[in-house]
Formats: C-alpha cells, sequence, structure tokens
C-alpha cells in the first residue's frame, strides 16, 4: 500500500453516512450502506485483464483508494492512498443447476454484506466473479456508499468494460482526465453558508418535528434487518402517467413525490410533510462535475404542504417550483440543515426517504461481452425509503426496517402509492380531496365485510318482557342473590309489577325519569324492573356521590318521581320530587296488582339515562333505549351462552352501565344475579367470598380491579376461592398484555378460566368490541363488532384509513344512544352523519385506534391522552403499553405534568419489581428519546375512582428532588470527565450532570468527537449509540463505569 497523497474534509452526505455508520457497527443486523451490484457478462471474460482494468480505473480516481479518519483529529476528514493492491476473488459455480445456483448467489451475498468494511481500512470496495457458465460470467461489486453514488456506480463500471475492451484489442486507453472528488469538497467550501442558513431556516419555520410514521408497528423490537419490495408498473400505465405529467407540465419525479406527500398525509393525519429526498449534487457551476467519481448526492428535507380544495396539477407545479429553488442550496449537510431547524438534534428530521434515480450503465458495446443485466442492492438508516427508476416500466423499490414493518404492510403502501397515482392522474381537473389511496378491495373489506354484523333481533322487545317470559318458563328459580337472601325469579315479577302500578298511580309512564337512590340489594333488583315495567326509564343516583353531583343529575334530569331506601340520606326532600321509599312504602306497595301493567312502551323507548363524566365538569346524560339493550344481551347469549346454573356477579356500581349486563342478562335465561353488598367492589377479599359462597360462574373486572384482585391472593388462594368462575369479562380501561400474562399465570393456569376483553362507550349501549384471549396469549386487542354493529376508522375529515393507521373509531349501529339529554349541541357534535350510510348516525368515540390484518381492532389510547412536547406528538398510551410489556412491570400509567411553570416533563408511575434505571434502559430500547419519560414514581398501588379505574388526577408529584435544579455539578471522577469533555467539544460551560448532550447543542458529528476522546481517556471502547442512549453526564458515567 502506497503513501498518503492528499487529505482532505468530507462532502455533506459523507459526514452523515460516516456517523450512522460508526452508531450502527455494533448491530449485527445492520447492514446501512453497504452497496452490492451485480452485472451479468454474456461471452468470454478474461479474469486476469478484467483486473487490469479495475486496477487502472482505481489509479484513476482517488476517491476510490480513500480512507476515513475520525479519531483525535478536529474534524472527519478523508485520506487517499498513491496506490492500493487490488484482486478479484473467484468463484466456479458452473457445474451447479441454475436452482442450486440462485441458492449460493443468496447464501454468497449475506455473507459478504456481512463482511462489512471498516472506514479507516482500504481498500473499501471488493469485486468478485463468478463464472456461472461457459459464456456467463456475475461479476458482483461491493463496495461502501461513503465512496459513490449511483451515477458514479455508472460511470466507474462503464470506465472498467471500456478500458477491458481496449485492452483485449490492444488500443490505447485514452480516456480523458478525471478530476479529483477534491475539486467539488473545495467548491462546497467556498459556498455562502449564511444564505444557505437563511433559505432552511425560513423553510423549516415551525415545523418542530418529523412527520410521525402512524401505522402498525407489531413488529418492534422482534425482527432485525431490512427488506424490500420491488414493483413493476404495467407499460400501459407509465405510459398513462408520463403523457399525463407531459400535458401538465411536470416532470415524472414531481408527480410520484407529490403522491408519496400525499400518502405520508394520510398516514400521519397531518398536513404539513416533511419527507428527505436525495438530490443529485452535481453542481452546474462546477467544471467537468457531470462526469466526476464520487458521493454527490444529498439527502435534504423537503416540506409539502397540502390543501384539499387545491387541484392536483396547480399543488404538483408548486412542488416541482420548490424543487427549482431548492437546488442552490443543496450543498448543505443534513446536520447543518437540522441545526438551522426547530427539531430536536437527537431526532431525526425525518422517517422516510424519497429517491429518484435514473443511473444507466454506458460504455463500449461488444458482440463477444455483453451487459445482460444489473442488479443492486442497498440498506439505509432510515425506518422506510421509496426508490423510483423510470423506464419502459416505472420500478417502485421500498426498502424498509423489519423491525417497523412487515411485508404486509409494504405492500399495502406499494398498493396505496399506485392507487393514488392512478387517481391523480385521471384527469386534468383532479382535486386533492377527491383522491383515495384505498384500494376498491380494501374499500369493501372496511366497510362492509368487516362490519358484515346483521342479524335479526327482538328490536321490539323490551328488558322487562323478556324477563316476563323467562318467569313463565322459571317461576321457582333463584333470580338474585343478596347475602343471605335470595328471590325467585315468580317473586321478583310480582314485587316489580306491585311496584309498577304504585309508580303509574304517581304519573309515571312511558319516557318519565325516575331517579333511583340505593345500594346493591334485591331491592335495587325490583326497583330497577318496576320502573321498566311502569313505562319509565331509570336514572341511578349512586349514594357514594357527593351531594353536589346528586343535585345536579336530579335537577338536569327533571326528576319528579325517586325511588329510595329507609336507610337513604334526606337528601331529596322538596315539593317537586316524590321520594318512593321501598321499605316505609312496602304496605301500600304490595296492595298494588301483581299482574303485569299496560305501559305502552315500545322498543324504541328510554329504558335508562346514565350520567357521564362530561369535559366541562358537569356530567351529562346518556339516552338508552331498550332495543338497544335486547341487542346486546342477545349477542352476549349467543356469544357467551348462560345456563340455569350460571350465577352472574353484580359488583359494577349501578351508576355505570357495565351493571346492565350483569343485572339482566341472567334473568333473561333463567340464571341467577349474585349482588355483592354496597362497597365490595373494591375489597378483593369480599369479592372472593361472594364468589365461592353463591359460586359464581361469571364475573367483570375494570383492569385496574382485576390486576389488585390478582395480587390479593397467592395462585392457591384464588383458585380454591374461584373455583366456579369459568368466565371473566374486562372492559372499561385498557386491558394490558402484562395483566394478562398475570392473569394466565394465576387464574388460568390451567387453561380452564377463558378472558375476553371488551370495548364500549357508554353512548353505545355497555360494549361493541368484543375479544377473546386464549390460553397463552398475551397480545391484546379490542376485538371485532357485536352483531348489528359497524365499527370505522377514519382520519379528521371523516375519510377512512387504512388498516394499520391510526384514526378516529366510530361507531354506528343499533347500540347507538338517542343522544344527551338536554344537550341538542353536544348530541350533534358526537353524534353525526354517517358518511357511508343514507340517514343513519356514527358516534365519533374519541378514541385512537387501527384495524389490524385480521378484522381485529387495536386500542391505541383516548385522543386527548395525545399530547405535543416540544413539538413532538406524544401518544401517552404507547408508553403504558411499551411499559406493561415489560416482565417486570405489572402496571404503568404516564402521564404530562407541569410542576413548575413552563416546565413539562413526562412523569411515568409503576408498580414494578424493578428499578428505576432498569425501567428506562428497558424504554431506551422500545421508544425514541423524547417518549421516554423524565421521572418515574413507583406505587405500591394506583388510586381508583368509585367505578375501580384509575384516577389519574390523584396521581403524586413526583418529589421534589426530581423536578427540583437540575444543573447539579459533577459528583464523581467519571462525571467530572465527561463534563469536561463535553465542555471542550461543545463550547459550553457550567455543564449540570442532568444536562442532555442534545439540548446544549450537540450532534451526530460532535458526538463522534465526545466518544473518540471518552475512548482514549478511559481506555475502553464506548460504542457511539451509548450516548444516544444515556444523553446526561450523570447517565453516561454510570454506563461508562459499568463498561470499565
Amino acid at each position: 500500500m502506497g503513501d498518503v497523497i492528499d487529505i482532505y474534509g468530507l462532502s455533506p452526505l459523507q459526514k452523515g453516512i460516516l456517523f450512522h455508520t460508526l452508531y450502527d457497527q455494533d448491530d449485527e443486523h445492520s447492514f446501512s450502506y453497504i452497496v452490492q451490484v451485480g452485472f451479468l457478462l454474456g461471452g468470454q471474460l478474461d479474469i486476469a485483464t478484467f483486473e487490469k482494468a479495475w486496477e487502472y480505473v482505481i489509479h484513476r480516481h482517488e476517491v476510490l483508494r480513500s480512507v476515513f479518519v475520525w479519531e483525535e483529529v478536529e474534524k472527519p476528514l478523508q485520506a487517499v492512498y498513491q496506490r492500493l493492491p487490488f484482486t478479484i476473488h473467484q468463484e466456479d459455480w458452473s457445474a451447479h443447476s441454475h436452482k442450486e445456483r440462485a441458492k449460493k448467489l443468496q447464501l454468497f451475498l449475506n455473507a459478504d454484506r456481512r463482511k462489512r468494511f471498516l472506514l479507516d481500512e482500504a481498500p473499501l470496495m471488493r469485486v468478485t466473479a463468478i463464472k456461472e457458465a461457459k459464456e456467463e460470467t456475475r461479476i458482483i461489486w461491493t463496495h461502501h456508499h461513503i465512496l459513490l453514488d449511483g451515477w458514479s456506480v455508472s460511470l466507474v463500471f462503464s470506465e472498467v468494460m471500456e478500458v477491458y475492451l481496449k485492452m483485449i484489442r490492444g488500443e490505447l486507453l485514452n480516456l480523458p482526465k478525471s478530476l479529483p472528488y477534491k475539486k467539488y469538497i473545495q467548491w462546497i467550501n467556498k459556498q455562502d453558508q449564511s444564505q444557505a442558513e437563511e433559505f432552511w431556516k425560513e423553510e423549516l419555520k415551525g415545523f418542530y418535528a418529523p412527520t410521525p410514521l402512524a401505522m402498525e408497528r407489531k413488529n418492534q423490537g422482534q425482527e432485525k434487518g431490512y427488506g424490500e419490495c420491488v414493483y413493476q408498473v404495467s407499460e400501459e400505465l407509465t405510459e398513462n402517467l408520463q403523457e399525463w405529467v407531459r400535458n401538465s407540465r411536470l416532470t415524472l419525479n414531481t408527480l410520484v413525490q407529490g403522491a408519496w406527500a400525499y400518502l405520508m398525509s394520510r398516514y400521519s393525519g397531518e398536513s404539513d410533510i416533511v419527507f428527505g429526498v436525495t438530490s443529485s449534487g452535481r453542481p452546474t457551476d462546477l467544471m467537468g462535475a457531470e462526469n466526476m467519481v464520487g458521493l454527490f448526492i444529498n439527502t435534504l428535507p423537503t416540506r409539502i404542504r397540502l390543501t384539499d380544495n387545491t387541484s392536483v396539477v396547480d399543488w404538483l407545479r408548486k412542488i416541482q417550483m420548490k424543487e427549482m429553488e431548492r437546488r442552490q442550496y443543496e450543498y448543505n449537510s443534513l446536520i447543518d440543515i437540522q441545526g438551522w431547524s426547530e427539531v430536536p438534534r437527537n431526532s431525526s428530521l425525518f422517517h422516510t426517504l424519497y429517491v429518484f434515480e435514473n443511473y444507466p450503465i454506458q460504455g463500449e458495446r461488444n458482440e463477444d461481452l455483453r451487459l445482460l443485466d444489473v442488479k443492486s442492492a442497498e440498506q439505509t438508516n432510515y425506518p422506510l425509503t421509496l426508490i423510483v427508476m423510470p423506464g419502459k416500466k416505472i420500478t417502485l423499490k421500498l426498502m424498509y426496517d423489519r423491525s417497523y414493518f412487515n411485508e404486509g404492510t409494504i405492500n399495502r403502501i406499494q398498493n396505496h402509492l399506485l392507487q393514488i397515482l392512478i387517481q391523480m392522474t385521471k384527469s386534468l381537473d383532479s382535486k386533492l380531496f377527491e383522491i383515495t389511496h384505498l384500494t376498491a378491495e380494501e374499500q369493501i373489506l372496511l366497510l362492509e365485510e368487516w362490519n358484515h354484523t346483521q342479524v335479526n333481533y327482538s328490536a321490539e322487545g323490551m328488558i322487562h318482557t323478556i324477563f316476563e317470559e323467562q318467569v313463565k318458563k322459571t317461576p321457582e328459580a333463584i333470580a338474585a342473590i343478596y347475602e343471605n337472601e335470595q328471590i325467585t325469579y315468580k317473586e321478583l315479577e310480582k314485587r316489580a309489577n306491585q311496584l309498577a302500578h304504585y309508580l303509574q298511580k304517581h304519573g309515571v309512564g312511558p319516557e318519565s325519569l325516575v331517579g333511583v337512590y340505593m345500594g346493591r340489594s334485591l331491592q335495587m333488583m325490583i326497583a330497577l324492573l318496576g320502573i321498566l315495567k311502569s313505562g319509565a326509564a331509570y336514572v341511578p343516583l349512586d349514594p357514594t356521590y357527593p351531594e353536589s353531583r346528586l343535585r345536579y343529575i336530579l335537577e338536569d334530569a327533571g326528576i319528579e318521581v325517586l325511588v329510595t331506601e329507609e336507610n337513604s340520606k334526606n337528601l331529596f326532600v322538596s315539593e317537586n320530587i316524590k321520594t318512593i321509599c321501598m321499605n316505609k312504602d312496602y304496605n301500600a306497595i304490595e296492595k298494588e296488582k301483581s299482574t303485569p301493567c299496560i305501559s305502552g312502551v315500545t322498543g324504541e323507548s328510554l329504558a335508562y339515562v346514565m350520567y357521564t363524566s362530561g369535559s366541562t365538569g358537569n356530567p351529562k346524560g346518556v339516552m338508552i333505549e331498550h332495543h338497544s339493550v335486547i341487542n346486546y344481551l342477545e349477542w352476549m347469549q349467543h356469544k357467551y351462552p348462560l345456563s340455569e346454573k350460571d350465577v352472574v356477579l353484580q359488583k359494577t356500581p349501578f351508576s355505570f352501565d357495565v351493571s346492565v349486563w350483569e343485572l339482566f342478562w341472567g334473568i333473561h335465561v333463567g340464571a341467577s344475579v349474585s349482588f355483592l353488598p354496597p362497597g365490595g367492589e373494591k375489597d378483593p377479599s369480599i369479592i372472593a367470598e361472594v364468589i365461592k359462597k353463591h359460586q359464581v360462574t361469571i364475573v367483570q373486572f375494570v383492569p385496574s380491579m382485576l390486576s389488585v384482585f390478582l395480587d390479593h391472593f397467592n395462585r392457591i388462594e384464588l383458585n380454591m376461592n374461584c373455583s366456579s368462575v369459568r368466565h371473566v369479562f374486562s372492559g372499561g380501561e385498557e386491558l394490558s398484555s402484562g395483566l394478562v400474562r398475570r392473569f394466565q399465570q394465576k387464574w388460568n393456569y390451567s387453561g380452564q378460566v377463558k378472558l375476553t376483553n371488551f370495548y364500549g362507550p357508554t353512548e353505545a349501549t355497555i360494549y361493541v368490541n368484543a375479544f377473546d384471549i386464549q390460553p397463552n396469549e398475551e397480545f391484546v386487542s379490542i376485538g371485532q363488532p357485536i352483531q348489528n354493529t359497524q365499527l370505522y376508522v377514519l382520519d379528521q375529515n371523516q375519510r377512512l384509513q387504512s388498516i394499520g393507521i391510526e384514526g378516529e373509531l366510530y361507531i354506528g349501529g343499533a347500540g347507538l344512544a338517542r343522544g344527551y339529554l338536554n344537550r341538542p349541541n353536544l348530541t350533534a357534535e358526537k353524534f353525526v352523519s354517517h358518511p357511508f350510510r343514507l340517514g343513519e348516525r356514527l358516534y365519533r368515540t374519541g378514541d385512537s385506534v387501527r384495524y389490524l390484518t385480521d378484522g381485529n381492532i387495536e386500542f391505541i389510547g383516548r385522543m386527548d391522552h395525545q399530547v405535543k412536547m416540544r413539538g413532538f406528538r406524544i401518544e401517552l398510551g404507547e408508553i403504558e403499553a411499551t411499559l406493561e410489556k415489560c416482565s417486570f412491570i405489572k402496571e404503568a400509567v404516564v402521564l404530562v405534568r407541569e410542576d413548575r411553570p413552563g416546565d413539562q416533563r413526562l412523569v411515568a408511575y409503576v408498580i414494578s419489581d424493578g428499578n428505576t434505571q432498569e425501567w428506562k434502559e428497558y424504554l431506551q430500547n422500545q421508544l425514541p428519546n423524547h417518549m421516554i419519560p423524565a421521572h418515574f414514581v413507583e406505587l405500591e398501588h394506583f388510586p381508583l375512582t368509585p367505578n375501580g379505574k384509575i384516577d389519574r388526577k390523584a396521581l403524586p408529584a413526583p418529589d421534589d428532588q426530581a423536578i427540583g435544579d437540575l444543573n447539579v455539578l459533577p459528583r464523581t471522577p467519571s462525571e467530572e470527565l465527561i463534563a469536561s469533555v463535553w465542555g471542550q467539544v461543545l463550547g459550553v460551560g457550567n455543564i449540570g450532570i442532568q444536562d442532555s448532550f442534545f439540548e446544549r447543542g450537540g450532534h451526530s458529528l460532535l458526538a463522534t468527537q465526545i466518544v473518540s476522546r471518552l475512548q482514549e481517556l478511559f481506555q475502553i471502547k464506548i460504542p457511539l449509540r451509548e450516548l444516544f442512549k444515556h444523553d446526561t453526564v450523570a447517565a453516561l458515567a454510570k454506563r461508562v463505569d459499568q463498561l470499565r
């Protein structure tokens, strides 16, 4: 190897590639920027002469003899050797069959990729010649992308072929002189950085966070490596697209780039999109640039805004004009551009890359040696890259990170892009809002197949009339049990009828609202059925509620008749309210007829008004009709049939609609209802005692309470007390995979107890989805719609979202509430016109979900739990779900707190067997930095609301030390050394142990300097990615001490 003959700086993209190569060097699954180009040559190939041709071309171009230096230098440099030894590795596969050769080739390419390159060791390329037949040789040219772009690859190989043919013929090698790559670096250094800075600052002004990839990521952390999907557009469609762009005075590049922007907008739900675009980087004012060899392309951000009413042509022309304007500033490094933007340095500026490439292989043709085929493969460090290759048939190549995407998702992306291209070019007058990315097949699937839930049900039936039919079948069966009391179907029917007649005498009838202020008891069951039989609807008034809330409900609902029991508080003394006491008025009620009364109600009459929490602070009354309840109960019985032997535990406070199925499902089919004593729903011991005493078979838990219940008993105790239970239903909150795992291990270890996850808002009658969890299964979705229910995942404009893409869940069908009592404006806001079925309505849930490929729906979180911090859109539910996947974390809640004015921080509350550092390290391997909580608070249990859900408002603030002054000076020798190096490299002082490297001005190239200096000081190897995982002085010092 010769001496170094020149040293100079790096181009913008070389700087980025250097960083990413160093960052990924310890990841055995990453082969970023390893480029493999395959050429299949037909004819006799003289390997010795071919090798000499390569040597000649390598000597012509300095960049092919370059290595890179980044340690112990102020800025990274590239050094050029005078000469390099070069040999072609040879293989002979001619004896193998075509099938065998294909298999061997794939194995060879994989092994060749794994060899990688060390950037400080030459050469950064290698060539292999594989003889496949007598006159067929495959050339594999592997090199690091830091040397060459695609155009240069074309130039180099064309030169090799030209030189080879001249050598074979004995002709003079009179190739024109090649300008060194250094000329381009010198040109870059002469450019006006201040003008470029001004342009990029204005271009990216107001853009704070990368456009999110808001799609299904079930592969996260499981599969490694990169995949690719290649699709060739038909010749006919290619011609149509080319004709349309000609008529529109546009380029094909602009059309496909616009289609990509539109697709990213639909996926992310944002109208202001940024993604990466590669530019040629060959300046027109640099003489000979077109024929220079090196890495000229650059990756730059492109920002595209979408307005629905704009015509497609006008919008694309704006994109094209912006592209031309940006060309004069395409020489800046991405690191510099990000520094000029408002996106934090420890985040990527974009997640997707768009490449439009057209690199024809040129050079002399010879009938004795023909180029039969060219194939190229490389891997970028972006999660998703689209490469567009024009030709007679346009080729679309999608390269993807397997930890983000699976093959099915990539195929959908490809189909969606094609659909957009077709729709955009239908005419010259198309509008953006008319474009859909969904294929016809996908629309049928989302609108019809997965919502084909229509079945006949007793739409004219009522809760009490179906009960009356059951009384005739099983009059002596036990309908309800409370402590040591029980009541038969016949007795319950009699007493409910008597109360109904009594209520009617007090003016109660259809559409009347009757308040019920009682605790759980047999009397409560009689009261509810009696009210329904009278034709009225019941309004629950939970005795545990504050007096102010109870009075608000009474007034808002206009309650004129109230049913109570003897021990009720004297809160309702009013001349406007008639109070009926089930105990005091017993003698009068008992004198009434015991036969059903005529009420005049129908299936469309009100059954109950349930008050739920409102965003304004006051609760709102949800009006539910009989037929909606009947639809749900009939579905329950069809899906999870009860027999007369079953006992359903009634544990949910009757002010929550889950109580409806606990109360009425069993008595519709001859089963029994077992009542917990008031307040017992909060005590695992009481729940277990009642389950054992009454041999309960069916029980419902809010996930928070299920967690408490599982923690209260060991496995033996749990199964001794609850051996009668055959089915557990969970709903009201998100059911985490961690909780499912604990359930399977503790309660369902024998596989005898079924677990079902329910989802549904009060406004759609109890539940609308169900997901049956199989033994040993941990992944939890909210399942598929129940009968006569339609579910749609829509964007902010009520357009269908595709499979795997987040959107808001809308519900339609038989379960929809009539609306909100006395709230016509709120009803109109939440119950909207059905965009796909004329004359029907949909309820907007405010929940973020997505469809999975199997038709199940994944719950992501409340849309009002989606926050923006420092420009990043953060889904708190995603952080919670990720934490709960960790084996040593039982439950997790994440909040945004502002305990100091203007200082918003993510705080995670956990119930766990681990420690703060373990939680943080786990998250750092799963989530981006901006989603890592600043503080972790460990609790023994979470505060709960009256219905057993987690009370987020009652979670404590982190202690004063956790939120105090962050500027604590270094305390240990390691912290002192690290803070000192940071100060030198960043050019800042007063570095505290909790200061973030990136928030103090650090970026990727400075990170390489930091790590280089620390390795020298500590005499250990420190992977570059450790600085990104541990970006404070304290965290990095702790990690360094662990590595020593």
